[in-house]
């Protein structure tokens, strides 16, 4: 299973909060290609409107158990249902 740090921006004309500077999504794809799982990742960002800025961390993980503690729910989803996004918006731009 791959993990991705994924920092991302919102698409023009996304239905994304205007003033949104942006979402850090932690991205769990079980998919066994590093280049593959990628693929995933960004297909299911663009589609709700993202672009990848920039990709801060990439690890592999045999099992959840390797995960984080609090990460771990993620990686178990992820395993069930081949991946698991979670978005942590940034602060609105300030006006």
């Amino acid at each position: 299973m791959h993990y991705f740090s994924i920092r991302a921006k919102p698409r023009r004309g996304a239905k994304i909060d205007p003033g949104s500077r942006g979402a850090r999504v932690s991205c769990w794809v079980n998919f066994p290609l590093r280049e593959g799982a990628l693929a995933v990742a960004r297909h299911y960002l663009d589609e709700d409107g993202w672009s990848i800025r920039s990709i801060d961390d990439h690890r592999v993980i045999d099992k959840p158990a390797q995960a984080p503690s609090e990460e771990r729910p993620h990686a178990r989803e992820a395993l069930r249902h081949g991946a698991c996004f979670v978005y942590r918006h940034e602060a609105p731009k300030a006006r």
